[in-house]
């Protein structure tokens, strides 16, 4: 999950498989089509101007934790984006801007529905098991900041919620922007498909 939002108490989440697919989005129209994507690489150059926030979750959470030191066990994560992860991160403080990440995780050691799950935070996720979802710390993290939020642009979900058990915390954030009184654009057809999911299609905008 990959939340930004623009100056002045915006917010940008955003949450995708890969750190390179990641990009920001300038809503045009619903549709994907009508949005211009900027290389990650470039998040760093143009955060100061776009985004108070960034909130990041989902996969491309761990590059990032990586990026801070921490050892993430299976979840997926991409070493070659690793120095731009750490990028932006520097960029961000030098900005005095803030960038919010998971700090607690539900972890599993096999990618199925019914495994067995954990909850730990970033210190101690075994080097066997794989995050699926943020824990409840991290949900009342990203609803305190999405609760100040004038703009909200929110685009993945923040864990695999295709699996009921892991669907937790996108279903969580999805109530969160869907009573937000500000503005909201939800965009990416996996974010379509959670905010669908967690009964609140018809609030968003």
């Amino acid at each position: 999950m990959y939340v930004a939002v623009e100056a002045r108490n915006a917010i940008l989440a955003f949450a995708v498989p890969r750190f390179a697919a990641a990009a920001e989005y300038y809503r045009k129209g619903i549709d994907d089509s009508k949005a211009r994507q900027v290389p990650a690489e470039k998040a760093a150059e143009e955060l100061k101007d776009k985004v108070d926030t960034l909130i990041i979750g989902g996969g491309m959470a761990f590059t990032f934790l990586k990026a801070q030191g921490y050892e993430v066990g299976k979840s997926l994560w991409e070493p070659d984006r690793v120095q731009d992860a750490l990028n932006i991160l520097e960029t961000a403080k030098a900005e005095n801007k803030t960038i919010i990440l998971p700090v607690d995780h539900v972890v599993v050691s096999e990618f199925r529905a019914d495994a067995p799950s954990d909850l730990v935070d970033n210190a101690h996720i075994p080097e066997d098991k794989m995050g699926m979802d943020i824990g409840p710390k991290t949900i009342e993290l990203i609803k305190t900041e999405l609760e100040k939020a004038a703009t909200i642009f929110w685009n993945g979900p923040l864990g695999v919620f295709e699996m009921d058990a892991f669907s937790k915390g996108t279903c969580a954030i999805a109530d969160v922007v869907a009573e937000s009184k500000g503005m909201t654009i939800v965009g990416g057809g996996d974010t379509a498909a959670a905010v669908t999911k967690a009964g609140v299609a018809d609030k968003m905008g």
